[in-house]
């Protein structure tokens, strides 16, 4: 489970198990788990998957893989997040709606 920047997007046909988006992502704070630096995401870029946008902040739980799925849970975030104080600000934020729904992710992430 990492939060993260979009860095680079690549369109292709078949790049991996038949996804066609390879990401760049940028990990800004683990929650869990151990990426240190970039890595690279796989996905499809019909929906639900074209979600992603370039320089775009985002939650991602990988479940053990790099390919973002139907079993991945990804949240957008509007700005960049790098700590747990910037993650519970955000989630306080009144002018976003849905933010609450976040609330858990402040269970992962250690104080």
């Amino acid at each position: 489970m990492i939060i993260g920047d979009v860095m680079r997007g690549e369109v292709g046909q078949g790049k991996k198990y038949g996804y066609d988006v390879q990401l760049t992502f940028r990990p800004t704070l683990i929650i869990k788990g151990s990426m240190k630096r970039d890595v690279t995401l796989y996905t499809s870029s019909q929906p639900p998957f074209d979600r992603f946008e370039l320089g775009g902040t985002y939650a991602i739980f990988l479940y053990g893989s790099n390919e973002v799925s139907f079993c991945s849970m990804v949240l957008p975030f509007w700005v960049s997040i790098s700590s747990r104080e910037e993650l519970e600000e955000y989630i306080n934020r009144k002018d976003i709606e849905g933010v609450v729904n976040y609330k858990p992710l402040l269970d992962y992430v250690k104080p």
